[in-house]
């Protein structure tokens, strides 16, 4: 299901540039093709319009889950590769504290 925004214009998600290359580190990228929402990727996202919301992995993670991308369990195994492998950590035991 595509969000829309006007009346043609799929909803974009605006994120830091290394949200994206977090997923291209344990190359998901499938994950991102999957969304339902383009990405627009940036190295100031910090900085942009405060009427933005900028999602960071967390929240895009969640939305993988609540679009049926990921399972917890496979969220949280994600979690756990970049904890271990590329030193990427989230504060947070899983992502089910995060669903509920």
């Amino acid at each position: 299901m595509t969000q829309v925004v006007g009346e043609h214009e799929p909803a974009i998600i605006v994120t830091d540039a290394s949200v994206l290359i977090n997923f291209l580190r344990i190359d998901r990228t499938d994950l991102l093709a999957g969304h339902s929402h383009a990405f627009l990727a940036t190295t100031h996202a910090r900085r942009a319009d405060a009427t933005l919301r900028i999602l960071a992995t967390q929240d895009l993670v969640v939305s993988m889950i609540r679009q049926g991308l990921l399972d917890i369990a496979q969220a949280d195994r994600i979690k756990q590769e970049w904890a271990t492998r590329h030193r990427f950590r989230l504060k947070l035991d899983s992502f089910k504290d995060l669903i509920e």
